[in-house]
């Protein structure tokens, strides 16, 4: 298919401005011209900063995300999860601008008992490792596995409101089907004792965090259905539904 006919289907479904589909029909013809010559990483440098004027109109196509039936759907990174019971409830959190380390938060689950929100939640993230490490991402590749287990180990100095966090293991578990890694802590909150735990899984060049908060008070009650939300972690792809 030759550049202005792919260009022209962009258009249409992106409804890209005049003067933004020229910029993308350049890209494209110097794309194919250069694929022609055999020069490669030119054509696909080229075909990176197409994508780029492309992203933020695809972008614009998404849904936010929502919370229907006790499931959270982000259809932007195509993550599910689910609440275990009425007593959890959902906040949907910011994902337009990225904390550090092109890091977004997703959304947090706490436990209400009696009305009133405690110590006990579940709040997921996702990171972008291409802009996180940029020229850097392609030296992960082969050592996915020692990337993910340093991130939470990282983690245990970054864990807000909670001191005295020691790391009290690591186990590879299973998150949708992907390898994941989970990081075991114990921690203090002022006089309490907290047990907590992240988990950390790729998907393609996307991290998936979730950390879990749990009062040593709670564990009896949290400890189950901790479990019942990491089992309704999805990544699998999501359709995006029609307007």
């Amino acid at each position: 298919m030759k550049a202005q006919t792919i260009l022209l289907v962009l258009a249409l479904m992106l409804g890209a401005s005049t003067v933004q589909a020229d910029a993308i029909s350049e890209h494209l013809e110097r794309a194919l011209a250069l694929h022609k010559e055999g020069k490669f990483l030119q054509a696909q440098a080229e075909i990176e900063k197409a994508l780029e004027l492309i992203e933020p109109k695809a972008k614009a196509q998404i849904p936010p995300a929502e919370v229907t039936d006790c499931t959270y759907t982000n259809y932007e990174y195509a993550f599910r999860v689910t609440r275990p019971e009425t007593d959890w409830k959902f906040t949907l959190l910011k994902t337009k601008t990225p904390g550090s380390g092109a890091t977004y938060p997703l959304c947090q689950i706490a436990y209400v008992k009696e009305g009133a929100a405690g110590d006990d939640m579940v709040i997921c993230y996702v990171r972008d490792l291409k802009a996180f490490l940029g020229s850097r991402y392609e030296d992960l590749k082969g050592k996915e596995m020692d990337f993910v287990k340093g991130a939470g180990r990282q983690m245990a100095s970054s864990i807000r409101q909670l001191e005295d966090v020691q790391i009290t293991g690591q186990t590879v578990v299973k998150v949708s089907g992907l390898d994941a890694v989970r990081t075991d802590y114990r921690a203090r909150k002022g006089v309490k004792s907290m047990r907590c735990f992240t988990v950390h899984v790729l998907r393609d060049h996307l991290m998936f965090t979730a950390m879990f908060v749990g009062s040593m008070k709670n564990e009896a009650d949290v400890a189950p259905a901790f479990q019942k939300i990491l089992d309704s972690i999805d990544l699998s792809p999501i359709e995006i539904p029609a307007k």
